[in-house]
């Protein structure tokens, strides 16, 4: 993973559910059809007001296009795009880190013309002073090992739709991906 070029810079809005980071997925080391279940990324925060900001309203979502001339599991034809929302199944904040994680299966092809993970969530102000410095930051990352299931072997099943057997187990390495450091404004009045 890397950070996509779109990845959002400048500054986030207190209140607001917003994208705070964009990355671009390709595979490498993938000959079969596999899936990922588990991702993990986290977010970052800084800067003296950081304590009184919270994060809420995680939202993860994939998109892939598969190049056309190429099928790839029940059927699926490329030539088209899917897209794929992540629910969280935990966050967790310590200190100033935000530990989300998705379990929801993301298919990974062999061959992909695009892949986009897109990471959003709403920050909010929470303290109830005023404070020395009006600016926190915030940084999303991706990293850590997920797990995932690598198919060998295509077969043909009922109305010769595609389908996978001889599925085993496997660790994939997600490379340490980090997005721009954002600005968090405080709302008027702090």
């Amino acid at each position: 993973m890397s950070r996509n070029v779109n990845s959002p810079s400048g500054s986030v809005i207190s209140g607001k559910t917003q994208v705070i980071g964009t990355f671009d997925v390709q595979t490498q080391n993938v000959t079969n059809f596999a899936t990922l279940r588990t991702l993990t990324a986290q977010f970052a925060l800084s800067g003296k007001g950081a304590k009184e900001f919270n994060l809420e309203d995680f939202t993860l979502s994939y998109r892939y296009c598969i190049p056309p001339g190429i099928s790839y599991g029940y059927g699926y034809r490329g030539g088209s795009c899917g897209t794929i929302k992540m629910p969280v199944t935990s966050a967790e904040r310590k200190s100033n880190l935000y530990t989300v994680t998705s379990r929801q299966a993301l298919p990974v092809y062999p061959v992909q013309s695009s892949g986009v993970l897109t990471m959003s969530a709403k920050p909010v102000y929470t303290g109830q002073e005023k404070s020395e410095s009006g600016k926190s930051w915030l940084r999303v990352s991706v990293k850590g090992e997920g797990s995932g299931d690598k198919c060998n072997k295509i077969y043909y099943g009922y109305n010769n739709r595609y389908g996978y057997t001889k599925c085993i187990a496997e660790k994939a390495r997600v490379t340490s991906a980090k997005g721009n450091w954002l600005t968090m404004t405080r709302p008027y009045g702090y």
